[in-house]
């Protein structure tokens, strides 16, 4: 069997992260995140795999980040 080198990216590149790599991201606490995902329609929503296993999408998060640094107004949705 082939040796993985543990140091090699996906070819695909990392596609979802957990909370704590969007609180840094985004410059925001863990709870915060958690705020804006209940308040917050534009905030990108988690994927959930198990009752405490929850995933954002890399380009939501990225799309979110471009949406507040354009300055567009919470009543705007997010572009699909």
């Amino acid at each position: 069997m082939k040796e993985r080198n543990r140091d090699e990216k996906p070819a695909m590149g990392i596609l979802m992260v957990n909370v704590k790599d969007v609180a840094a991201a985004c410059s925001i606490g863990v709870s915060t995140v958690w705020r804006l995902v209940k308040s917050d329609p534009n905030f990108p929503q988690p994927i959930y795999f198990g009752p405490k296993v929850a995933r954002f999408k890399v380009e939501d998060v990225r799309r979110w980040v471009k949406q507040l640094e354009a300055g567009k107004t919470d009543d705007q949705p997010l572009a699909a």
